[in-house]
Parts: C-alpha cells; structure tokens; sequence
C-alpha cells in the first residue's frame, strides 16, 4: 500500500433533498477534513455537488467516497484524482 497523498475532486448526483449537502460535509468533517472547494445547485430536480478534498492518502480518499455512496439519494458518484504528490 502507498502513503503518497492524493487532491481528490468528487462529483455527486442526488435526489434533491435539503439535508444531503450538510450530511456530504459532515462524513468530510467526520474524517477530520476541510473541503477546499464545495459547490451545490439544482438541475432538473437533482442537486449536483462538486467537491474538492485537500491532500489525503489513497485509502482515505477510498474510505470518503464509499461513505458517500452509501448515502441514501445518491445516483451518481464520479471520483477524479486532481493530482498526487
């Protein structure tokens, strides 16, 4: 396994609902991170969130975007490594 840290962007499809975006915070938070970048909107009755992490290891990127997924509402979830160091 590798400790070299990756900027990882997430990119989410839910069901339009008001709690979801604090709920995605708050699995970032749980984790002890900051977003350094989180951008919500409306489309066609869908939130569409863009979410950019600081660095973190490949299993920490792993761990977040699982628990995101299993978040009730999702549709769709994208993971894009943005850089590794």
């Amino acid at each position: 396994m590798t400790n070299r840290t990756v900027v990882m962007a997430l990119f989410v499809s839910a069901d339009e609902c008001p709690q979801f975006p604090l709920r995605v915070l708050g699995l970032v938070a749980q984790r002890g991170l900051v977003a350094a970048n989180f951008q919500c909107r409306k489309a066609r009755g869908r939130l569409l969130l863009r979410l950019i992490l600081d660095p973190m290891s490949d299993r920490e990127a792993q761990i977040i975007a699982n628990k995101i997924d299993q978040l009730i509402g999702v549709r769709n979830l994208r993971v894009v490594k943005a850089r590794e160091d």
